[in-house]
């Protein structure tokens, strides 16, 4: 009898692809956090994991705790011996070890009431932030229907709500200590669920009675939450608790379009096997293709690599999304050091932020060129407000031509009528640059802008048009460039002004469809 075939272990470089492919699909990708996310740094800053924390109470509660052997083993004794908010105490100390100023009050008792930790939570910036959520964060932020729909995790910190903070990603949380349904939780942005309760305000489940005791509200909700979603499962080790034997429930049911990726640490497949046999049994219960496990998963290396690649792919969501991140980029308000694309290499006009533009739909690239001109043509060559009605003058007819070519492009027809008055508008531009002076950028502008649409169009009529022999998205970039040496490398204006004629803001004229 031919004997079967055990559990199968994919690398990183698979879990990256099927992380970023995920783009392409419907299922919303959840994703569960342990404390192997938040473990200290090579500078000792993040919360410790569970053999340091033992070593932590043992010292702090001996010799009481002297003899204990396991995580669980010492809060349980702690408990029975001072009671739960003694336990609460050691999680909210642990947890402040994930801030660089820890130190410098450690040893100050009236720093565990309950508003200077709220106080602490809200000073943002001596908390450090791991790499694995900053770069979930990164998702969250620009894909979040996709990504940041809900995070679940086992941990009491608060580290996943910071990074989100620091990236501007809109949050809400829920702390369940007791029983309770995640149904009835509303709130805007990413959902954060601590499982196992918080570090504040809420009691800390720790002890196997505690983590497995019956929360028929809460058990129905994550089956509800899990039906038809990838589930990411990293730095955490299974333990007996509602969240496994609610998986196992989902899993066994064949039915189910829930799709489990279980990351483990290791990279021996033998020493996974004895240490985590509780959720290789998951594979058991599951219809085939619905479980896969990966080896040797390191989160800050796998999540930054995924976002990048990810953000290489598509850089938003939608249109709006982009906007409002590159402005916060460009402002500095959110740091995305660290990440190759589209936000690792610095900025240096708005036609550098074509590439990624351009992967809502190839018709951008012009489109933002030909808006960005007629607002360089309203406030240079016709020296009036962007929004007056044209007025006469020599340059006249380059406004016409923009909004022809606009129409060109917008119903994308090869226009043979349109296309050579289009050209031989650049022809006649080419030669007012000659004599225009300090408006000879704008103007150059304008024709780059056109060759544009006419690239996108119909490349037999902007062929060697003038030397612009080149695509659209290029010649796009080329007028963008020009435009900002026009202002003196000023860009925020030209910035603002795309951007709500893009996505319908108050000066639109109408609005894109991509």
């Amino acid at each position: 009898m031919k004997k079967m075939q055990g559990p199968q272990f994919l690398s990183e470089y698979d879990l990256v692809n099927r992380l970023s492919s995920s783009l392409k699909h419907k299922q919303k990708v959840v994703f569960l956090l342990g404390s192997g996310v938040v473990l200290p740094d090579q500078n000792g800053i993040g919360v410790p994991g569970a053999t340091e924390v033992l070593k932590i109470m043992q010292g702090k509660f001996s010799p009481l705790l002297d003899e204990c052997s396991s995580y669980q083993e010492a809060f349980k004794k702690l408990i029975r011996a001072e009671g739960q908010t003694a336990a609460n105490r050691v999680i909210q100390q642990i947890t402040l070890m994930a801030r660089k100023d820890f130190k410098s009050f450690q040893n100050d008792d009236s720093i565990y009431q309950e508003g200077s930790l709220r106080r602490l939570e809200n000073d943002l910036d001596p908390w450090s932030t791991p790499p694995s959520l900053r770069a979930l964060s990164a998702l969250c932020a620009h894909f979040p229907e996709k990504f940041g729909s809900t995070i679940l995790t086992t941990n009491f910190d608060p580290l996943i709500e910071i990074a989100l903070s620091k990236f501007r990603v809109p949050w809400y949380s829920t702390s369940l200590s007791e029983d309770g349904s995640l149904l009835n939780v509303r709130g805007v942005g990413t959902h954060v669920v601590h499982l196992h309760g918080l570090w504040r305000g809420v009691d800390t489940l720790h002890t196997s009675s505690q983590l497995i005791k019956t929360r028929s509200e809460l058990r129905g909700s994550i089956r509800r939450l899990l039906e038809g979603c990838v589930l990411v499962v990293i730095g955490y080790g299974g333990w007996k608790d509602i969240l496994m034997n609610t998986l196992g429930e989902v899993l066994a049911e064949r039915a189910t379009e829930l799709e489990l990726l279980w990351c483990f640490y290791q990279d021996d497949e033998s020493a996974i096997k004895n240490n985590y046999s509780h959720v290789m049994a998951l594979s058991r219960k599951a219809s085939m293709n619905r479980v896969h496990f990966y080896k040797g998963i390191d989160s800050n290396s796998l999540l930054f690599k995924a976002a990048d690649e990810t953000l290489s792919m598509k850089p938003a969501q939608d249109l709006l999304t982009f906007f409002s991140r590159v402005e916060l980029a460009r402002l500095h308000a959110v740091d995305y050091s660290g990440f190759q694309s589209p936000w690792g290499t610095p900025r240096t006009s708005l036609g550098t932020y074509l590439p990624e533009l351009v992967k809502f739909g190839d018709k951008l690239a012009p489109q933002v060129a030909l808006i960005a001109v007629e607002y360089i043509l309203a406030l240079i060559v016709e020296r009036q407000p962007p929004h007056s009605a044209p007025r006469d003058g020599e340059y006249t007819y380059i406004r016409s031509a923009v909004k022809k070519a606009h129409l060109f492009l917008k119903s994308g027809e090869n226009d043979y009528s349109t296309a050579i008055l289009l050209r031989e508008t650049v022809e006649k531009i080419k030669i007012d640059i000659e004599s225009g002076g300090e408006i000879r950028l704008a103007l150059e502008a304008a024709a780059l802008s056109i060759v544009s649409s006419l690239a996108f169009v119909s490349k037999d009529f902007s062929d060697g048009l003038l030397n612009y022999n080149y695509s659209a998205t290029t010649c796009a970039a080329k007028a963008l460039h020009c435009i900002i040496r026009v202002l003196l490398d000023d860009e925020a204006a030209v910035w603002k002004y795309v951007t709500n004629r893009l996505i319908g803001g108050p000066d639109h004229l109408d609005r894109f469809n991509y």
